[in-house]
């Protein structure tokens, strides 16, 4: 079995090209890769001042959430502390109701306003208790 050379006249041009247009495109390369990275900072920060508005948006929502409880850099991190919290909040008021009717005593009966009574109603009263 023979090897058959290539004989590619662009692959041979290629490899016989001057070693200047090598650089050139490495140039454009380093400036593709520079403008890249430029724009996924920018992105990054965009994305960060996007958490920071939803953040304070979901705070505004309920203001009984603190910092402490929105937590995370992404979106989805976000959103998903904001229903954690929002769960926890809903269980520690639902106890503090449940405790709040617990704790309210019996106390005296309530008295029956039956209005004014007759002297003659007065009198019947003071005989049957007696």
């Amino acid at each position: 079995m023979d090897e058959e050379q290539v004989t590619d006249p662009a692959a041979q041009a290629g490899a016989n090209a001057p070693m200047d247009d090598q650089p050139t495109d490495l140039e454009t390369l380093r400036g593709t890769l520079e403008q890249r990275e430029t724009e996924l900072e920018a992105a990054h920060e965009a994305n960060r001042v996007a958490v920071e508005r939803l953040r304070a948006a979901l705070a505004t929502i309920e203001p009984a959430l603190t910092p402490e409880m929105l937590a995370g850099d992404t979106v989805e991190e976000l959103e998903a502390s904001f229903t954690t919290a929002m769960d926890t909040l809903k269980r520690l008021r639902d106890e503090v109701r449940r405790e709040q009717v617990l704790a309210v005593g019996a106390g005296a009966p309530g008295r029956h306003g039956r209005g004014p009574l007759t002297a003659l109603e007065k009198i019947r009263e003071g005989l049957a208790r007696s």
